[in-house]
């Protein structure tokens, strides 16, 4: 690879580098660092050997609890929320990541993951038991979940429970904007470093003079009829709030464009699952997508990197709605857009589960820094992931059931304190172990005189 070459020096030029240049030799290198691109001076990841082992820790807390000992099962604990694993959704996620770099002895590091905790909160029980996950069934809103946070150490929260309502009710804005609210105002309580919030490009709104491109800096324009528009909107405006008066706390939200694959419930795949859907007469507005699969791997990138700010993702490219209309198999029918508006047909309105404006104008995100920043990319085409869903297509279920109610705080309450004595008993008995050494030492200086063994007791 040329560009590691280019840092050849002396006699290291006309034997590396330029034989690759000139094409006469191909050298080949593998990089491990999640979102180093192909650029291995892009990797950010540094170790230093200080008697062998060097430790980095990090926790890490999402709501929907999961605790599995590897990268990969962050990854199955977000495949939960797409529903492309186990079915269902999550609120949040719980991570307890440390990562120990070992040297061996010929000064080569290998990198391995050990102990990492994941602790997922939802309302709802998990469809399927799945062995070594940590589940707590548990309102994200209740204020405890500050005190078991703050017991379990956690790091970072992947705070994904939004309720996907096209309708405004009080009990959705309690859920999607005061819930937030109420859980962000745990998460600083209980001193956590880090928060990714998973949020939408319907945010940006559908205006006729929108750019080809919205980058993040765009003004927020978003319609407010439709339940899930306004509630995102809200959301957002608490973050920047938030990001303000607790600067300490890393958050990083992401945009995601619509959302498809063959297990994804979002207000898009519910307008494409009908055999035929509606479009305004005249418009065919280019639009976004992005595969379940690819929304799992931009959180757990998100997750893993320290990367403060907003970030727009979506797959490419983008296409127009009648041609993902025709990947997805279904029949456009064409309509007059201002009877759209209309409240006679509100039955219609229901079937589109989109805001007309959104299939009328464009509204469109510019990942640059997706890529360059955050250094995340998709893996799956845009096309790709709207044939995934045409798989496993079918009718489109209605989002307007309140979430559960969770567990009493009775429950949560003894929960707490039945997780605060482990952590009591594990320090305990670390400390213990970690005296034994010494208390040897000790008593091998001061044998075989009785009065030196009483006093190694009493220390």
């Amino acid at each position: 690879p040329q560009n590691i070459l280019m840092a050849c020096a002396g006699d290291q030029v006309e034997r590396y580098l330029m034989p690759a240049v000139r094409g006469e030799r191909m050298d080949a290198l593998a990089m491990t660092e999640p979102g180093a691109g192909s650029d291995v001076r892009g990797m950010k990841c540094a170790a230093v050997r200080q008697g062998g082992v060097v430790d980095n820790a990090i926790r890490v807390l999402t709501t929907f609890t999961f605790a599995m000992p590897q990268i990969p099962a962050i990854a199955l604990m977000l495949g939960v929320y797409c529903g492309s694993v186990y079915g269902g959704s999550i609120t949040a996620i719980v991570l307890n990541l440390p990562m120990v770099f070992v040297f061996e002895n010929n000064g080569m590091g290998e990198a391995t993951g050990t102990d990492y905790a994941v602790i997922g909160i939802d309302a709802r029980p998990l469809p399927n038991e799945i062995p070594g996950l940590n589940f707590i069934q548990a309102d994200f809103r209740d204020p405890l979940l500050a005190d078991l946070m703050a017991v379990e150490e956690v790091h970072t929260v992947c705070h994904l429970a939004f309720w996907e309502t096209g309708r405004r009710s009080e009990a959705a804005f309690e859920h999607n904007v005061m819930g937030t609210m109420k859980f962000f105002g745990s998460c600083a309580a209980a001193n956590v470093k880090k928060i990714i919030l998973k949020s939408s490009a319907v945010v940006y709104g559908a205006q006729p003079d929108n750019p080809a491109y919205l980058t993040e800096d765009a003004p927020l324009r978003g319609s407010r009829r439709y339940g899930y528009n306004r509630y995102q909107l809200e959301t957002e405006d608490f973050c920047n709030g938030f990001r303000r008066q607790n600067p300490a706390i890393q958050l990083t939200v992401l945009r995601f464009a619509n959302i498809v694959g063959p297990t994804a419930d979002t207000p898009f795949t519910r307008y494409l699952g009908h055999q035929s859907t509606p479009v305004l007469m005249g418009f065919n507005p280019m639009m976004q997508v992005i595969h379940e699969d690819d929304v799992v791997s931009a959180l757990v990138h998100a997750v893993i990197q320290d990367v403060d700010g907003t970030f727009n993702v979506a797959a490419q490219p983008a296409m127009p709605l009648k041609r993902i209309l025709s990947l997805a198999g279904t029949l456009p029918i064409s309509i007059l857009h201002p009877l759209t508006y209309s409240s006679a047909l509100n039955p219609m309105q229901r079937k589109m589960s989109l805001e007309p404006d959104y299939l009328r104008y464009r509204w469109t995100m510019d990942t640059t820094a997706m890529s360059d920043t955050l250094g995340f990319y998709p893996e799956q085409p845009a096309d790709e992931a709207v044939k995934a869903f045409r798989q496993q297509k079918r009718l489109p279920r209605q989002a307007d059931n309140p979430p559960p109610k969770a567990r009493p705080e009775t429950d949560l309450l003894t929960l707490i304190e039945r997780r605060r004595k482990v952590k009591a008993q594990q320090a305990r008995t670390n400390t213990q172990v970690t005296a034994m050494p010494f208390m040897a030492e000790v008593a091998s200086k001061n044998e075989p005189a009785p009065a030196g063994t009483e006093e190694v007791e009493n220390v």
